[in-house]
């Protein structure tokens, strides 16, 4: 097992450590905790791991398809304010695959579909400003 996912992982979920199960696909929330890390401190959104740590692996026959998917949608001004600049590693872990999106913060806030989000604790709210 990759150490510095398993750091991530034995920590837990907090400002700067997302688990999302992703096991039928990538979802909108995935998206607004892409936007709130930008928003904060950055940080790591690991796919392919429970709420509660455990390695469930996603599907080996979609990974390259979530992966484009993550890339286009994150490069997409129509979703988002600003180009987001999304890291994407696929590793191995306890024979599963999990995929590591790694998000840097940015100077200015950006919006997810018009919604600007910031991370608090573990969790992603929305800011009462919004962008069109």
């Amino acid at each position: 097992m990759s150490d510095s996912i398993s750091k991530l992982i034995e920590s837990g979920e907090g400002e700067c450590v997302e688990f999302k199960t992703a096991s039928k696909g990538v979802y909108d929330d995935t998206f607004e905790t892409v936007c709130s890390f930008c928003n904060h401190l950055g940080g790591d959104i690991l796919l392919g791991v429970n709420d509660h740590g455990k390695v469930v692996g996603v599907p080996r026959k979609t990974i390259a398809d979530m992966i484009n998917y993550i890339q286009k949608r994150c490069s997409c001004l129509d979703v988002f304010s600003s180009v987001v600049d999304a890291v994407l590693n696929v590793e191995k872990l306890r024979k599963r695959k999990v995929i590591r999106i790694h998000i840097e913060p940015l100077d200015k806030k950006i919006a997810y579909k018009g919604v600007s989000y910031l991370r608090c604790g573990e969790s992603d709210y929305k800011m009462h400003m919004t962008y069109r």
